[in-house]
Formats: structure tokens, C-alpha cells, sequence
């Protein structure tokens, strides 16, 4: 919506580590203005990553490849869906949230992610570094669909080197106000009723 323009990108180490860089150039009240993201020196343990309040002095960092505008009564948020090569066992992709306050100070975080059970700031996966899942945005369902990550085994809860894609998928639908989990959804790509042709027809 011309509010702002991201900068990121990635320089990867050979200790299988990486770094991210970010610039957001912001236009504020028809001024632009710029700020350099700062990586948080501090690790966070996951559940309190998923409800942590950051900005730019202490951003998530990552590559991020979508930016999803929606809007609530008062707040415009941008969603992020974002890719982070962890280390030589796991990767980590992330929905962000970043948004701006009266005086254009970036965010990142808000609770307006739901399921049955809680509400959380941002949504964190992470699964084994030879793995693959899937995130993405689809845009004629307004909504963010990826792969159901599960460990093998029950024994293996929680160790998420061994974590990866089984063949289910979920997704987050925007519902005016927050986004809301939904359980065992099929993929546009996947739709047997051809949402995918419309879609890319649409495009061409």
C-alpha cells in the first residue's frame, strides 16, 4: 500500500549459521524515513518468542518473502511470512507481524493470532534442517496455509530436528479482527475443484 519498503537479505556462514540484514524505508506523512533493524543479542525460549513485543532494536531476524496487508478497525498489520536457516539441525519460518504506532515506530508483534486454546503475537515452526514445509499466502482465500509439522514418534516431541511436513496442512483465516487457526484445510494448489487454474488464470 506504498506505506513502507523492505530491504532484506542473507549472508550464510560455514558453521551452517546465518545472518540477516534489513532496511525499512517508511513514508511518513509524505517524509521518508529510514531504519536499520537490529538483531536481538538475546535468545528467546519459544513460548516466550511466540507472545514477545519487538521492534527495531530487537527484530526476529529472518528472510522475509510476503507481506500481507489486513486490516482491523484501528490498525493496519503486515503480516510476514519469513525463512530462517536456524543452524546445521533445524530451520525456522516464522508469521510476523510487523505494524506502526501514531508516530511511525515499528513493531513487530501483536496478539491477534487464535486457536482454541490461546492467543499468541506471532507464529514460530520450526522442523529438521533436510525437511521441507510449506507457508504460504493464499490470496483468493484470504488466508495463510502450511504443512502440519509432527516428529515421527511421540518420544521425539519436542526434538525438532526430527520434526518435518506430514501430508495435512492447516492455515490462518483473517477474520476482520485477528487471524484464526483452522484445523486439516486443503491447499489451493491442491483444490480438486480447481481453484488453482482460476487463480492462475487470474495472474496471466
Amino acid at each position: 500500500d506504498s506505506a513502507f519498503r523492505i530491504f532484506n537479505w542473507e549472508m550464510a556462514y560455514l558453521d551452517g549459521t546465518n545472518r540477516y540484514e534489513c532496511f525499512i524505508i517508511k513514508n511518513i506523512e509524505g517524509k521518508l524515513q529510514y531504519d536499520h533493524l537490529q538483531a536481538s543479542d538475546s535468545t528467546f525460549d519459544r513460548e516466550k518468542l511466540i507472545n514477545k513485543q519487538l521492534g527495531a532494536k530487537n527484530w526476529l531476524p529472518a528472510l522475509y518473502y510476503e507481506i500481507i496487508p489486513v486490516k482491523s478497525r484501528f490498525q493496519t498489520f503486515y503480516t510476514l511470512l519469513g525463512w530462517d536457516g536456524n543452524d546445521v539441525l533445524t530451520n525456522k519460518k516464522y508469521i510476523e507481524v510487523l505494524w506502526f504506532d501514531k508516530t511511525g515506530k515499528i513493531h513487530f508483534g501483536a496478539p491477534i493470532f487464535k486457536d482454541n486454546r490461546s492467543v499468541q503475537s506471532r507464529v514460530v515452526f520450526e522442523y529438521g534442517g533436510q525437511n521441507a514445509m510449506n507457508l504460504n499466502y493464499e490470496n483468493q482465500l484470504e488466508r495463510v496455509s502450511f504443512s502440519h509439522l509432527a516428529p515421527p514418534s511421540s518420544t521425539l516431541e519436542g526434538v525438532y530436528e526430527y520434526y518435518g511436513a506430514d501430508v495435512t496442512f492447516d492455515a490462518y483465516e483473517w477474520k476482520g479482527k485477528y487471524w484464526q487457526c483452522i484445523s486439516e484445510v486443503i491447499p489451493a494448489w491442491a483444490d480438486p475443484k480447481g481453484r488453482t487454474e482460476v487463480n492462475i488464470s487470474k495472474k496471466a
